[in-house]
């Protein structure tokens, strides 16, 4: 009391609180300790970017592993080719709209990039570490699953999703 001390630092709960975030957001140790990398200027445009996509809420931060087992939609695309970074987080309702989510840093082989451009192509196995909104995470997950999300969000053409309408796609196309 005769300190007026305002703040009690507690080492065990300074600890579990560690371990809480290890567990539940991994490579955002990684990213946090490379924020002295970015400097004040990349720390800044990075802020910028997320209260850009996710306004002054408070984003969840989560990871994304472009696997087959993780991201089985992307499995093709990122075999024929690089996609690229922007194109992946463009909303699957409207593909013009970005998602509300915003990439942290890209892990490939060893290395890992902070604050990755929106031009960054993405390779298989690449893992993502992204801070967003509910409902980005949602989307980009649906386009992570699913076959003719992935299309759209990649290329903007629409695929039939029921047996009727890829029958009659094929029909179409070969007559």
């Amino acid at each position: 009391r005769t300190l007026d001390i305002d703040l009690l630092l507690v080492a065990s709960e300074v600890v579990a609180h560690e371990v809480i975030a290890q567990l539940t957001s991994p490579g955002l140790s990684e990213f946090l300790r490379g924020l002295a990398v970015l400097g004040d200027d990349g720390a800044e445009e990075l802020l910028d970017r997320l209260t850009t996509r996710c306004g002054r809420s408070v984003p969840a931060v989560w990871q994304v592993r472009l696997t087959p087992q993780d991201a089985p939609a992307m499995t093709s695309w990122l075999g024929a080719g690089p996609v690229r970074l922007a194109d992946l987080l463009r909303s699957p309702e409207d593909r013009s709209q970005p998602l509300a989510v915003v990439p942290l840093t890209l892990a490939r082989s060893g290395s890992l990039v902070l604050a990755p451009e929106p031009d960054e192509g993405l390779q298989p196995e690449d893992t993502l570490l992204l801070a967003g909104l509910g409902v980005g995470r949602r989307a980009l997950g649906a386009t992570l699953a699913d076959e003719a999300t992935a299309s759209y969000v990649l290329t903007g053409r629409e695929q039939p999703t029921t047996w009727l309408g890829r029958r009659l796609a094929r029909s179409a196309a070969a007559g």
